[in-house]
């Protein structure tokens, strides 16, 4: 069995790992995250104590918890939103335009690299970058949150984080990974993803655009507006079968352009 190709599957994945966080964004995303997570902590806490008085006990009842739970859990996700669908694909659209503009990717062509082994390593190497990160970040709220509750109901939190930032990270991280890749100039990457995502978001996510669109509203509404609790007017009419087809619709948004991507790199690059 030839293995060759997961060797320098695992390199690529390596350096790529590493030279996001040499980068300052994913430290600045990470600490920013703790520090939203700090802030809700300080705003929720005298919410609590007082919730406490009025109750008169010290540990809340299981039901009083679960709602409290699941109000943190939505607290977090907008930042959450922020960071993967505001930032991150605009932050990593230059990964394989940089390598052409440094002259990095013709070099590489001369080697016996494969241009799918190459394409993986930068999404491979992006996701468990980020993941990576959101795991710290997950690990950091999620103490501050449970201190201040004395324990709470990890169900909802583990289900954003689970799914809900896993599935923005992979869907939007990977599009902006393969949608410029045709480009030559990392500021010109810069702006298309700009240009796309705030396209996105002006055109709005309702009826089947809502799947396509990398905004994601079926996953982002679903657990923002429909973890809060006691607010019936806020409660989204988008289901977890919503989740689930924006998540397939994006992954086969990623299957497309990963093709393109693909055929970009194998032979478009000998005609420019």
């Amino acid at each position: 069995m030839n293995t060759r190709w997961l060797v320098q599957l695992a390199g690529v994945t390596r350096y790529e790992f590493f030279l996001v966080w040499r980068g300052k964004t994913m430290l600045v995303m990470v600490v920013m995250l703790l520090v939203m997570g700090a802030i809700f902590w300080g705003i929720m806490n005298e919410g609590v104590q007082y919730a406490r008085m009025t109750v008169g006990v010290e540990v809340f009842p299981l039901e009083i918890k679960a709602d409290m739970s699941r109000t943190l859990a939505s607290m977090i996700w907008g930042p959450l939103c922020i960071a993967l669908v505001g930032v991150l694909p605009v932050l990593a659209s230059d990964m394989i335009p940089k390598d052409r503009q440094s002259g990095v990717y013709p070099l590489l062509e001369s080697t016996p690299l494969p241009t799918g082994v190459y394409l993986l390593g930068k999404l491979f190497g992006l996701w468990l970058s980020v993941l990576s990160g959101l795991l710290v970040v997950m690990v950091g709220v999620g103490i501050i949150f449970w201190r201040l509750l004395d324990g709470f109901d990890l169900r909802p939190y583990l289900e954003i984080w689970g799914i809900g930032a896993v599935s923005l990270l992979i869907l939007n991280g990977g599009l902006a990974v393969l949608l410029p890749c045709g480009l030559s100039n990392r500021r010109a990457a810069l702006i298309l993803m700009a240009a796309v995502m705030g396209g996105a978001l002006f055109l709005g996510g309702e009826g089947v655009w809502g799947y396509l669109n990398p905004i994601r509203a079926p996953i982002v509404m679903h657990y923002f507006t429909g973890f809060i609790p006691g607010r019936p007017e806020l409660i989204s009419h988008f289901t977890g079968r919503d989740v689930f087809l924006s998540a397939a619709a994006g992954a086969a948004e990623l299957a497309v352009f990963g093709a393109l991507a693909w055929g970009w790199l194998r032979w478009g690059f000998e005609r420019t």
